[in-house]
């Protein structure tokens, strides 16, 4: 019996969930993708 993709993100969803950091990573990368958004809306306005 192998290991799926999916048992694999279900795994790491719950080890998250059970340190408490899940909230703060997609936190953070909501902010980056802001970030890089910007970053293009800026860099084609030139």
């Amino acid at each position: 019996m192998t290991i799926g993709f999916g048992q694999i993100l279900v795994i790491l969803l719950v080890i998250f969930l059970l340190f408490g950091n899940l909230s703060v990573i997609l936190k953070d990368l909501a902010e980056s993708i802001k970030i890089f958004q910007k970053f293009f809306k800026d860099k084609s306005k030139n």
